[in-house]
């Protein structure tokens, strides 16, 4: 399982080849693999694909609106996940080209891949998302914080404390999941509030993919 990380995987940096490499090594042996964020965009490179920096900017911390494709309807990694749906997220990168054999399994405004699946070389499989189903509003909450003077030069605030109060809600709200406050503020929808919703992917595949292996 890759998650989120703070590198670039387009940058020359030795971390980033370093995984890259091991991802492959991953993929070699049919190992089945789960990605998120960064991992996605991990996989997708060592699996021939591309990712750029995105141009419509920063996605944080809720990805609005992620539509499920005509595959995604289909396939179990989205298994009762509704039409349209929002999930918790943090991105700058986005995927450019996907890799051969895949499937765009769902989309938003802001990216055009939030989920995708991809047979591997070893006879595996990949299965990963652009948003965060791992995350609680307090992981949010930290990222928001750490970036305060990032997303105001990004325009999305006026000035660094605004953004800390934001981060401060969120906390709060992971702390008291019954604040209808916040939740109004923000519009957090449900499927947020509810962790075994959202972690609706990563439970999917653990029993879909991983579990059948075993035995």
């Amino acid at each position: 399982m890759f998650p989120g990380s703070p590198l670039h995987i387009y940058d020359p940096d030795p971390r980033v080849t370093r995984q890259i490499e091991f991802a492959r090594a991953a993929f070699a042996g049919g190992v089945p693999v789960w990605g998120s964020c960064w991992g996605l965009q991990l996989a997708v490179v060592a699996l021939g694909g591309s990712v750029r920096r995105n141009p419509r900017g920063r996605e944080l911390p809720i990805a609005r609106a992620i539509t499920v494709t005509e595959a995604g309807r289909a396939h179990p990694l989205l298994a009762s996940r509704s039409a349209v749906f929002d999930a918790l997220c943090s991105h700058l990168d986005e995927i450019e080209t996907v890799p051969p054999n895949s499937q765009v399994l769902a989309a938003n405004q802001v990216s055009a891949i939030q989920a995708i699946t991809s047979q591997t070389p070893g006879r595996g499989s990949f299965h990963g998302t652009q948003y965060h189903p791992e995350h609680t509003l307090a992981v949010s909450a930290a990222l928001i914080e750490m970036r305060a003077v990032e997303l105001v030069d990004e325009g999305l605030g006026t000035r660094p404390s605004e953004i800390i109060a934001i981060a401060t809600d969120y906390r709060a709200l992971d702390t008291e999941p019954t604040r209808r406050d916040l939740i109004w503020r923000y519009g957090v929808a449900s499927e947020i509030m509810d962790p075994v919703r959202r972690t609706t992917e990563i439970g999917n595949w653990l029993r879909t993919v991983v579990v059948p292996r075993r035995f």
